[in-house]
C-alpha cells in the first residue's frame, strides 16, 4: 500500500468496519461513533485523548472508545495500521456474553496494549473478518470474544 492511503475492506460481520492505513498524516482532534481496536503494523504514532498522551509502535494494539476525542500524529516517517470499528451494540452484547457487561457504558480502559498474544489474536480476527472464505461465523465470533476479553 502506498503512503497516505486508506482502504476500507469488505467485512464479513455486520456492524464491523475494517480499515487499512499507511500514512504520514497528522489527524486533528476527532471522534468515532464505534469502538476501534487496531494493530500498528509499522512505524509509530503518538496521540492525545481523555486518557492522556500515549505512544504506540509496531506490534502494539491501539484502541478508541465511542465518542472519545483523540488525535494522532506519526513519530518519525509515518506508520501503518489495521483497525476494526465495532458498533457499540456488538461490544455490549459480547460483553454480556463473557460476563463483563453490567449496566452502564462499556469502555476499553487502555488506549495502547503491548501484548504479543493479543496482537496475534487480532491479526487472526482481522483476517477472518476481511477474508470471508477463511472462516465461518462461529470462528469469527470466538476470535472476537477472545480479543474483547483481553
Amino acid at each position: 500500500m502506498a503512503k497516505n492511503q486508506f482502504r476500507m475492506l469488505r467485512s464479513a460481520l455486520s456492524g464491523v468496519e475494517a480499515v487499512e492505513a499507511e500514512t504520514r498524516h497528522s489527524f486533528s482532534r476527532h471522534t468515532h461513533e464505534q469502538f476501534g481496536i487496531g494493530l500498528v503494523s509499522s512505524g509509530a504514532q503518538k496521540s492525545l485523548s481523555g486518557r492522556g498522551m500515549v505512544e504506540a509502535a509496531a506490534g502494539d494494539i491501539i484502541t478508541v472508545n465511542p465518542n472519545e476525542v483523540h488525535d494522532g500524529a506519526p513519530i518519525g516517517d509515518g506508520r501503518s495500521w489495521r483497525i476494526l470499528y465495532f458498533d457499540p451494540e456488538i461490544v455490549a452484547g459480547l460483553s454480556r456474553e463473557i460476563g463483563e457487561g453490567g449496566p452502564g457504558r462499556q469502555e476499553i480502559p487502555h488506549p495502547v496494549i503491548r501484548n504479543r498474544a493479543i496482537a496475534a489474536r487480532f491479526e487472526t480476527l482481522f483476517g477472518a473478518v476481511t477474508e470471508a472464505k477463511t472462516a465461518d461465523g462461529l470462528l469469527r465470533e470466538q476470535l472476537l470474544l477472545q480479543v474483547l476479553r483481553h
